[in-house]
C-alpha cells in the first residue's frame, strides 16, 4: 500500500499533467500539396549542449530534472482502433513501430483492436500503465485534426516525489490524409508521419532543424530519424527505470 502523502501527491500531479496538449505534426506530403499540415502543440525542453544535433523534449521532470519518459524496463502496450483506417494500416503501423523500436531500444508492444475513440482524454489509472491508443479520425470527431493537421501524439505522465512517467497516451491520424497515401502508394510518407507521431507518444517535441524527422515544419518523405532525434531517443532511453 502508498503511504497517505504519496497516494495524495499522485493525484494532485495526475490532474496538472493530464492537461498536456497532444502535439502534431506538419507536412507537406508529396501529391497532397494543398494539405499542408498546420502546427498544434506545446514548447518542449531545448538541449542548447548539442549543436548541430538538435532535440527537444515534450516535458522536464520537476523533480528529477530528467525528461519526462516511459519506464523502459517495462514495454509500452497501444491498442489500435482500426475505424477509418487504409487497408495498409497494419503495413504502415508495423513498419513504423519496428523501426521506433530499432532506433530507441524501447518495446512496444501490440495488445491488438479496441473500440475505443477516446484519443483526446487518457486518464492512466495510478502507477499502472494504460495502452496508448492509435488510432484515425476527421476534424468532426477530433476538432484539433481540423485545417491542415496530420495527426496529433503525445503521452500523459503521473509521477509523485520520486518523479514522473509517462503512463498512457494517444496517436490519432488524419483518415481523409491517410487514404489519399495509400491510394497513392506513399506508404513512405504515412510511415514517416507515424514515426513523427512516435516520437511525440515517446516523449521527443518538435524541432526547427530540416534535417530531423521531429522538424517542425515538415519532413522529407523519408521514415528515418536524424542524428538529433536519434540523440533524444537515447536521453530518453538513458532516464533510469521506475
Amino acid at each position: 500500500m502508498l503511504p497517505p502523502q504519496r497516494q495524495r501527491t499522485l493525484t494532485v500531479i495526475s490532474v496538472v499533467v493530464t492537461t498536456v496538449a497532444l502535439a502534431a505534426y506538419l507536412a507537406l506530403a508529396p501529391g497532397t500539396a494543398a494539405r499542408v499540415r498546420a502546427l498544434v502543440g506545446l514548447e518542449g525542453t531545448a538541449r542548447p549542449d548539442s549543436p548541430g544535433t538538435p532535440y527537444t523534449f515534450l516535458q522536464q521532470d520537476p523533480v528529477t530534472q530528467e525528461p519526462v519518459a516511459w519506464d523502459r524496463c517495462r514495454p509500452i502496450e497501444y491498442v489500435v482502433n482500426p475505424a477509418g483506417a487504409p487497408p495498409d494500416w497494419p503495413t504502415v503501423l508495423g513498419d513504423a513501430v519496428s523501426r521506433m523500436e530499432r532506433a530507441s531500444g524501447l518495446t512496444i508492444t501490440s495488445l491488438g483492436e479496441t473500440d475505443d475513440r477516446d484519443f483526446e482524454d487518457r486518464d492512466p489509472t495510478g502507477y499502472s500503465p494504460d495502452p496508448v491508443l492509435l488510432g484515425w479520425a476527421d476534424e468532426d470527431e477530433v476538432p484539433d485534426l481540423a485545417g491542415d493537421v496530420a495527426g496529433i501524439g503525445g503521452a500523459v505522465a503521473t509521477g509523485d516525489t520520486r518523479g514522473f512517467r509517462y503512463r498512457t497516451g494517444a496517436m490519432v491520424l488524419d483518415s481523409d490524409l491517410f487514404a489519399d497515401l495509400s491510394d497513392d502508394g506513399r506508404q513512405d510518407v504515412a510511415v514517416a508521419i507515424v514515426l513523427h507521431e512516435l516520437g511525440h507518444v515517446v516523449g521527443l517535441d518538435h524541432v526547427d532543424d530540416p534535417g530531423e524527422l521531429m522538424n517542425a515544419e515538415g519532413v522529407a518523405p523519408r521514415p528515418r530519424f536524424g542524428p538529433g532525434d536519434l540523440k533524444g531517443l537515447a536521453a530518453l532511453a538513458d532516464v533510469p527505470c521506475g
